[in-house]
């Protein structure tokens, strides 16, 4: 399938999305989450760096936000894991809409997320949403659950210099999700509140690692 034929726009469950096709079908569903500001299209340049046979779909945030773009919580900052509610109920519809249309596996779903998406990946695997891995860009764990994570892949990307979600604050989620059960990889560079060309290179090799890894994936 030629790849310009495999990208589409639509609506579904009232969300937003842009989406990539699986080729061949039954591959996993990448769940692309912008974060505070962005939009369905904001999580877009990171589409090469999936699998190319996977399915990609990146929905639009539930609110407007200041001064432009979307959000998933109503609390700005460190929203905690109650904040994420009324978005994980929207989410899990869209996905399981849309899902046919990607001829791909949601039961396989790599949620994958920057900044408050990051957040918000991590609160529907908390909430018990089916995971085979995820992937936290620049982003923070939301507070309110000690749900255990045996076995959880995790890549995690975050900035030495990043001003909006402190390194600090980085490591101890990335201490705290150990503590839970998922196997963390970390990686940080030298950057502010953006994903380093080391830490891309990082995720590919990871990416690369989960899917030849993981059975049923590919």
């Amino acid at each position: 399938m030629e790849a310009s034929t495999r990208i589409f726009e639509g609506e579904q469950a009232g969300l937003f999305y842009r989406a990539r096709r699986a080729d061949p079908p039954g591959a996993p569903t990448v769940v692309l989450l912008h974060g505070l500001g962005g939009d369905e299209k904001s999580m877009w340049v990171f589409e090469h760096a999936l699998p190319p046979s996977w399915a990609v779909a990146a929905p639009r945030g539930l609110r407007a936000a200041s001064p432009g773009g979307y959000s998933w919580a109503p609390r700005l900052g460190y929203a905690h894991l109650p904040d994420f509610d009324g978005a994980v109920r929207r989410v899990e519809p869209w996905l399981h809409a849309v899902v046919t249309q990607l001829d791909s596996d949601a039961g396989r779903t790599l949620w994958m997320g920057f900044s408050q998406g990051a957040a918000l990946a991590f609160a529907a695997v908390l909430s018990g949403r089916a995971a085979i891995g995820l992937v936290s860009l620049a982003g923070f764990v939301p507070e309110g659950s000690t749900q255990r994570l045996p076995g959880l892949p995790v890549f995690w990307a975050h900035g030495r210099r990043d001003q909006d979600v402190p390194i600090e604050r980085a490591r101890a989620d990335v201490d705290r999700l150990q503590s839970l059960g998922a196997e963390v990889e970390f990686c940080e560079a030298d950057v502010n509140h953006r994903v380093g060309a080391p830490c891309l290179t990082a995720l590919r090799a990871w990416l690369d690692r989960l899917s030849g890894g993981t059975p049923g994936v590919s």
